[in-house]
């Protein structure tokens, strides 16, 4: 039975790609650090507003 794919010789290739260097790691905490503010804030937004106007 014939095979579709084609055979890749991956010894040569060299997976540099796969690593973070130190500038993309301090980068991707940063990026991680704004997004958990911004989840925090925008789910703590609906609770406020309806703590402060929910009020009859």
């Amino acid at each position: 039975m014939e095979s579709d794919f084609e055979q890749v010789d991956d010894s040569n290739n060299k997976n540099e790609k796969l690593f973070l260097t130190e500038e993309q790691k301090k980068k991707a905490l940063k990026a991680q650090i704004l997004l958990g503010i911004i989840s925090l804030i925008m789910i703590a937004i609906p609770g406020i507003l309806f703590w402060i106007f929910g009020r009859n």
